[in-house]
C-alpha cells in the first residue's frame, strides 16, 4: 500500500539508540506519558508504567516481546498484519504519523491518540519507533461521523457505578450525545446517520425515562448524574470503528493535537 503522506517533523538526533532508551526512562519518571519504544521487528525496547496503567493492562509487557502480537487485549487479530504493514511504512518514509486507535470494550470503546514517530541518527540509521499514548476524548463527534461513516456535509471513568446502571444501547447513545450539549434535533440526526434512525420527539421520550432511572426531575440534574458515573466519557461502541486509523490529515479538522 502506497500512503500519501503529510510532512510531519522528522526525528533525527545525535545520539544512539542505548542512549535515547536511557533518556526516554529518565523523563517517563517525571513526566506522565505514556509511551512504548520498539524496534524495526516491532519488539518493545521499553515500555513505561504510565502505558501500563492507560490500557490498564493486568500483566505489564516484556522487554523483547513483540508489541503487536503478544499483548493482549491491545490489538485485534485481523489489525495485526495492518499494523506490521503501517509500523514499515513510517520507517521506511521516516515520516511522523498520528493514529486514533480504538478497541471496543463491552459497549463501550476504549480510544487512544497515538503519535508514532520514527527515530533516526544524524547519519540517518534507524535507531527506534516511539510511540507515545494519551486518552482520546470525543471534542466534536459530527467531525468523526463524517469521516468514518463517509457522511457529507485523560478522563477516570469509575466502570463500577457505570455498570450498575443498565441502559439500552439506544439511550447511551443519546445520554452521550445529550450531556455534551447536542439538541434533540442533532441527537436524532447523528444517531440516524449512525444508523439507529429516532426523531427529535423520541429523543425527548427516552430523555424523560433517563430522568426516570437516575431519579432525577431536571435536564441539569441529568447531565450531573451523567457526569458523574462517567457517560460523558463512555464513547459508545457504535460510534467508533475498531482498528487503528490514519488521522494525520484529520488533526485540526477533528480538534485534536
Amino acid at each position: 500500500m502506497e500512503y500519501n503522506y503529510t510532512q510531519l517533523e522528522r526525528k533525527k538526533i545525535s545520539t544512539n539508540r542505548k542512549e535515547y532508551i536511557d533518556s526516554c526512562g529518565l523523563l517517563s519518571n517525571s513526566l506522565a506519558y505514556a509511551f512504548v519504544i520498539l524496534d524495526e521487528l516491532n519488539r518493545i525496547l521499553f515500555v513505561n508504567e504510565a502505558f501500563n496503567q492507560l490500557l490498564k493492562l493486568e500483566k505489564p509487557p516484556k522487554i523483547g516481546e513483540n508489541f503487536i502480537k503478544k499483548i493482549p487485549g491491545i490489538f485485534k487479530e485481523s489489525s495485526i498484519e495492518q499494523l506490521i504493514r503501517t509500523h514499515a511504512e513510517i520507517i521506511k518514509t521516516n515520516q511522523r504519523r498520528i493514529y486514533l486507535e480504538v478497541r471496543k470494550n463491552e459497549n463501550i470503546v476504549d480510544a487512544y491518540i497515538v503519535h508514532k514517530t520514527p527515530v533516526f541518527d544524524l547519519d540517518n540509521n534507524f535507531l527506534c519507533l516511539h510511540l507515545q499514548y494519551k486518552p482520546f476524548t470525543v471534542a466534536r463527534l459530527a467531525n468523526l461521523g463524517a469521516k468514518f461513516h463517509k457522511l457529507e456535509g485523560y478522563y477516570p471513568l469509575n466502570r463500577n457505578d457505570f455498570a450498575e446502571v443498565t441502559l439500552t444501547r439506544v439511550q447511551q447513545m443519546i445520554i452521550y450525545l445529550y450531556v455534551r450539549n447536542y439538541s434533540y434535533t442533532e441527537i436524532a440526526d447523528w444517531m440516524t446517520r449512525f444508523g439507529h434512525k429516532i426523531s427529535p420527539t423520541a429523543v425527548n421520550k427516552q430523555l424523560l425515562k433517563l430522568k426516570s432511572i437516575f431519579n432525577v426531575t431536571t435536564s441539569d440534574a441529568l447531565k450531573d448524574v451523567s457526569f458523574k458515573y462517567g457517560y460523558d466519557v463512555a464513547v459508545p461502541a457504535e460510534f467508533l470503528p475498531e482498528g487503528s486509523h490514519d488521522i494525520t490529515h484529520d488533526v485540526f479538522d477533528l480538534w485534536i493535537c
